[in-house]
């Protein structure tokens, strides 16, 4: 699971080079996104260490993300 970025997209390639992607969904916040994550798993409730923060995403990130992605499809 990563984010909708060239740098994420970059990772998996790296990490897992025959990544498919089998799921997708939006979060507003990066402790949304990881209990969305272990919902569609089924692992239950995710519990994050007490040093991780919550990172809340800002209408600049969505949109820097829908600028990738319409990137991505053109390349």
């Amino acid at each position: 699971m990563s984010s909708v970025s060239e740098r994420g997209d970059e990772l998996r390639r790296t990490i897992t080079p025959n990544a498919i992607l089998r799921h997708q969904y939006y979060a507003s916040s990066t402790f949304e996104a990881f209990q969305m994550n272990n919902d569609w798993q089924g692992w239950g409730t995710w519990n994050p260490a007490d040093s991780v923060p919550n990172q809340q995403f800002t209408e600049a990130d969505v949109l820097e993300q829908q600028r990738y992605l319409i990137k991505r499809q053109t390349i």
